[in-house]
């Protein structure tokens, strides 16, 4: 299984991949997203995912915040998945 993080997923092209990754089946994969200043947007995504995707917060002002989110989605799903960007797992099949 791999983990998959879109940043910036409640806004533009983050948003679009993270839409685009609710709609296909996740047996193979975990699909995490960042959010900064949209949290209801963020659990609207989530919930419409019927459990497809994780939302996550990232304020990159928080320097430690990167480092701490990684744990967080390693702690959240099992440690021996893989990590897939988002530019090599889905930006080929998502257009605007």
């Amino acid at each position: 299984m791999r983990t998959i993080l879109v940043t910036g997923g409640t806004r533009g092209i983050g948003r679009a991949v993270v839409e685009a990754l609710a709609r296909e089946p996740a047996a193979d994969r975990s699909v995490a997203f960042t959010w900064s200043s949209s949290e209801t947007m963020a659990r609207q995504l989530e919930a419409a995912s019927e459990g497809r995707l994780r939302a996550f917060h990232l304020d990159l002002r928080d320097r430690s915040r990167p480092d701490d989110l990684v744990a967080e989605i390693e702690e959240t799903w099992d440690r021996s998945k893989g990590w897939s960007t988002t530019l090599e797992s889905v930006a080929s099949r998502c257009s605007p």
